[in-house]
């Protein structure tokens, strides 16, 4: 789940200029930059500032998908929300059940059992 002043994107799509086959939803206010490929292509090869953002940005964005997918693949749900719990602790008062079930790959009702017996055991 991403937060303030963190970056989303593609790079599959970017890449081999392919529509995405799901969507993100903004859950607050979002500001939407968007930029031309031929216009990054020129970026890149104008600006070492620019490239040396691109690369940080492209380090995070790989290091947060293989941290997803280790968590998809490796952990059960109750282990899922407790990874979310503690990571994303101050996004529990903003998103709903159901987004969160959602972005833990469980149905609602999985979620509000684990998340019972998790309360009644703290």
């Amino acid at each position: 789940m991403k937060q303030e002043h963190d970056f989303i994107g593609s790079l599959t799509s970017y890449s081999n200029r392919l529509r995405r086959r799901y969507i993100w939803q903004a859950l607050e206010h979002t500001h939407v930059l968007l930029i031309a490929k031929e216009d990054h292509l020129q970026l890149m090869e104008r600006s070492q500032n620019y490239r040396d953002f691109v690369m940080k940005l492209l380090e995070q964005t790989l290091t947060d998908y293989n941290f997803r997918m280790d968590s998809l693949l490796s952990l059960d749900a109750k282990e899922r929300y407790l990874e979310f719990l503690q990571n994303n602790h101050q996004m529990m008062g903003r998103i709903n059940q159901y987004q969160l079930a959602s972005y833990l790959g469980i149905a609602p009702q999985s979620l509000s059992r684990i998340r019972n017996k998790h309360y009644r055991n703290t």
